[in-house]
């Protein structure tokens, strides 16, 4: 494709996509962070609500509920925070801070603790 436009800007394109891709990181852990947070207030809600009118059989399945969902945004937290510290090596701000990047070695073994987080949490699916 680069064949087509010889004179495209890739070093442009990929200091962009660098950022986008910080951006979304940014924004899918704030995202995250509330997601999670709303969890425990709806599970105290709930807690008030059963004192009301919900028998013991609905508190449970809906308890049951909140804690699966909070669970997996925990998963996706952890594993969006590990990609959020590749990303920030990346965009060179480690070194822009520091004046050092990280290594090779801890950004692989991030990728690989970010890969092992998506496939626990695909096997959680996967077999119930």
């Amino acid at each position: 494709m680069l064949y087509l436009y010889p004179n495209f800007p890739i070093d442009k394109f990929r200091k962009f996509s660098r950022i986008f891709w910080l951006a979304g990181l940014t924004l899918f852990l704030i995202y995250c962070a509330k997601t999670i947070r709303k969890t425990y207030t709806d599970e105290s809600d709930l807690k008030v609500a059963a004192l009301n009118k919900m028998t013991v059989r609905q508190v449970k399945e809906n308890l049951t509920i909140i804690v699966k969902l909070r669970h997996d945004y925990w998963l996706n937290f952890a594993r969006a925070l590990l990609d959020f510290f590749i990303c920030l090596n990346e965009n060179d701000l480690p070194f822009t801070v520091l004046g050092k990047r990280l290594s090779p070695g801890v950004e692989g073994a991030f990728g690989m603790a970010s890969a092992i987080i998506y496939l626990f949490g695909l096997k959680r699916v996967m077999i119930p």
